[in-house]
């Protein structure tokens, strides 16, 4: 029988024992170094910690964060008043695009949003938009703070993200 031969009895069992030990090499890297992504919640009041420039006062603003894996969309918005429907009946296209960065250990959010949502009581055409960037570390999830980098603003704003109770969700065409 010259099929097994001791050439071959080794060759294959070498190649056999190779793909066995990169096989477990891979499957513990991957479940010591490969984490998921966090998942945040989609809904928070944010509260500025001081007036925005020449506005008389701070808006009440609502971020809501659309989450793919580490990769976020986001819509800064005015917070709509609990008396009144204002919830906008056609599909709106994210502000904000941004990504889980550090290891997912912080929140980075840009894009660009009116004028009228950072200074509701300022007199200024409707399609003036403003620069901004959002970084929100995720120290403690329960009190999420971070701060605004606005376009023209020389300082960053503090801000406290206050997680907001989900209502019913109305089913959304396609």
């Amino acid at each position: 029988m010259h099929h097994f031969n001791i050439k071959s009895l080794v060759f294959y069992g070498v190649a056999i024992s190779s793909v066995l030990v990169l096989f477990k090499l891979v499957t513990t890297y991957g479940e010591s170094q490969l984490k998921a992504a966090k998942t945040l919640g989609d809904r928070y009041s944010l509260q500025l910690a001081e007036k925005l420039g020449d506005c008389s006062q701070s808006p009440n603003l609502q971020l809501q964060i659309q989450q793919s894996g580490i990769y976020l969309n986001g819509f800064l918005l005015p917070e709509a008043n609990p008396n009144t429907s204002s919830a906008p009946t056609h599909r709106i296209q994210p502000t904000l695009t941004g990504k889980l960065i550090n290891h997912h250990q912080q929140i980075s959010l840009s894009g660009n949003i009116p004028q009228t949502t950072l200074c509701p009581d300022k007199n200024t055409p409707g399609n003036l938009t403003k620069n901004i960037s959002l970084q929100i570390p995720l120290v403690n999830p329960k009190n999420l703070t971070g701060q605004m980098n606005i376009t023209g603003n020389s300082q960053a704003i503090k801000f406290t993200l206050v997680p907001t109770p989900t209502q019913e969700k109305s089913s959304q065409s396609h």
